[in-house]
This record gives C-alpha cells, sequence and structure tokens, in this order.
C-alpha cells in the first residue's frame, strides 16, 4: 500500500510539472512571495519530492490556497491565449469584449422599464450577436454587394458595412442617449438631450446635466470589429481613445461654460468604459430618487386562501405569464 501511495504521489509530480511546462506555466517549489513578503498564492507551486507532499498541502490549505482551482486558471488562460491566437480578427475582438467586467450585466439585471426590456426576437438577435452566429440567417446578399453565403463570410459584415454601419451605430447611440436621458430624468435630476443640427455636424456633447454643477455628457458607440482599429484586442484601449478624441473636441466649449464635460463610451458587444462605470455609480449614490427606477418584487402567481379560484385558461392560448410570452 506504501509503495502504491509513493507510486502515484511520483505520478503525481511528474504529470503536474510537465503539464505546467507544456503550458508555459512557471512551477515553484515553494511560494513566491509578494512585495510585501507574503506568499503569492496565485502562483502554481508543486512539491519538489514525494516526501514533502504531506507538509505542502497542509500548509497550502492553512493559507487559503486552493490548488486546483489556481492550476485550472492558469491552464484555462493558457488555452484561451492560445485559441485566440488563431481566430481571426472579429472572433478576437467579440471575445475580449465579452471578457471585459460587467459586459454580461444583461443577463442579471431585472429591467425596470417597458423600454429596457428585450422582446423575443430582439434577445434572440443578442443572442446570435454574443455567441458568433449570422444575425439574419435568411439574408444572403447585402444591399452593398457583399455575399452572406461565401465561405468564410464575415458575421457582422452589416456591422462593417460601407451602407449601413454609420446608421447602426447612430441608431445604437441615439437609442443610448436617449434612455440615458429618461433614466436621469427620472431619479430626480434635470437632463437636457441636446438637438443637433442637420448638417451632421455636432457642434455640443449629447446632455447637458444639472446637478450642483453644470455637465456635459457625451456618449461614443463602438464596433469593435471596424477593421480600423487597431486595438481590438484591448477594447478598453479602444473606448479610452475615442473618449479622448471627444476631451479635445468638447474641452474649448466646456470651459467657456464653466462645465464639467463626461466623455463616456460603450462597444457593440457590451463594454462598459471606465468612465462610464464611473458616471454610472456617482448617479447612483447621489440620485435625489434613486428608487425610482427600482425594479418592483416579483408577484406571485399563487392565489390567497379567501380568493376565489380562477377559471382555467384556454388551452389554445398560451398565457400570459406563460415561456413563449415572456420577454
Amino acid at each position: 500500500m506504501v509503495f502504491l501511495v509513493l507510486g502515484w504521489g511520483v505520478q503525481h509530480l511528474i504529470h503536474s510539472h510537465n503539464t505546467l511546462r507544456l503550458q508555459h506555466i512557471p512551477v515553484y517549489d515553494t511560494f513566491p512571495t509578494k512585495e510585501d513578503n507574503s506568499p503569492d498564492l496565485n502562483i502554481a507551486a508543486i512539491p519538489d519530492n514525494v516526501s514533502s507532499i504531506p507538509a505542502f498541502y497542509s500548509r497550502a490549505l492553512e493559507r487559503g490556497l486552493r490548488l486546483q482551482r489556481t492550476l485550472s486558471k492558469h491552464l484555462e488562460t493558457s488555452r484561451l491565449s492560445d485559441l485566440l491566437n488563431l481566430a481571426d480578427t472579429t472572433t478576437s475582438a467579440r471575445i475580449h469584449s465579452l471578457k471585459t467586467p460587467y459586459s454580461s450585466t444583461a443577463y442579471t439585471t431585472r429591467p425596470t422599464t417597458d423600454s429596457l426590456t428585450l422582446t423575443n426576437s430582439e434577445w434572440e438577435i443578442h443572442t446570435k450577436l454574443i455567441s458568433g452566429c449570422h444575425l439574419c440567417p435568411d439574408i444572403t446578399n447585402c444591399p452593398c454587394g457583399y455575399h452572406l453565403t461565401q465561405p468564410n463570410a464575415d458575421k457582422y459584415h452589416f456591422f462593417n458595412c460601407p451602407l449601413l454601419r454609420k446608421s447602426l451605430l447612430d441608431d445604437a447611440h441615439n437609442l443610448f442617449v436617449n434612455e440615458l436621458t429618461n433614466i436621469l430624468n427620472t431619479i430626480g435630476f434635470y437632463a437636457i438631450k441636446e438637438t443637433q443640427p442637420n448638417d451632421t455636424t455636432k457642434h455640443r456633447p449629447d446632455i447637458t446635466l444639472f446637478t450642483a454643477s453644470k455637465n456635459l455628457i457625451e456618449f461614443t458607440f463602438r464596433n469593435p470589429c471596424a477593421s480600423y482599429l487597431a486595438n481590438h484586442k484591448h477594447p478598453l484601449r479602444t473606448l479610452a481613445n475615442a473618449e479622448q478624441q471627444k476631451r479635445t473636441k468638447y474641452t474649448p466649449l466646456a470651459r467657456f461654460e464653466k462645465a464639467k464635460l463626461t466623455p463616456t463610451s460603450a462597444d457593440r458587444f457590451g463594454t462598459l468604459s471606465t468612465s462610464l462605470l464611473a458616471f454610472i455609480d456617482h448617479i447612483a449614490k447621489t440620485a435625489p430618487c434613486p428608487r425610482a427606477l427600482t425594479p418592483p418584487p416579483p408577484t406571485s402567481n399563487k392565489p390567497s386562501s379567501n380568493a376565489l379560484p380562477s377559471p382555467s385558461p384556454n388551452p389554445t392560448h398560451s398565457s400570459p405569464n406563460s415561456p413563449a410570452n415572456a420577454s
């Protein structure tokens, strides 16, 4: 039995070391220390001999290390990196955008208004968008002449199409600005959506917000799959560069009006810029009526004990609460 345990221990060490080295993960026989001399538990460390395994794991558990979790994290990160190195620009941009913080908020946040609720068809398109599927498989040809059925066709051609890309970005931008203006007014602020001239030249930021001071809010929407974006692997840098352009454009106006300029941005896959997240956090903390958008508690369909039983629904029609009608 002892020899069996020792044999398993040797195999465990050899396999672990070889696996990590194949994935280019550094392996240590002790925990490297941080600047404050505390052990760095995020580094993969494996004992260098079988006899030290019990003591090693005992110390690891005392320090809160979960060896399997740490190794899995390194292996998955390494495999994802290898996969992205072989991916095309569009796939790389999509996956890197979906990895950013809060890009999946739509799946975990209850909508507070009808306008913020996705319909079934909108949810289907959104799911295809983030999954890398064709958004409209029934459409085979684009008005610009691009054939969507050709080998290796661009799944997101509509966003890059010279005839459609500007209108699609403008629609998404205007939808966001309209909703943000409504939300700011609903929670007690005074916000004005700026009316832009018809000559396609913007002279002012999108929203003028009055709090304790005057604020100019500018929003920029970006398509991370655009060929001219060199930082498709770094979506937050792309957004930061876009905001810097807006800051350069509108800073003279903000100084003239003695207002605070806040450029914000997002991309098509749900990446929110650092400044947009900071702005959301700020208005959430300072809103005069922060609970105005709080979703109501879910209502129970269970009848009370004093209520009369309701007639059964017509089996030929789906109930309002059925999955078929859920949005």
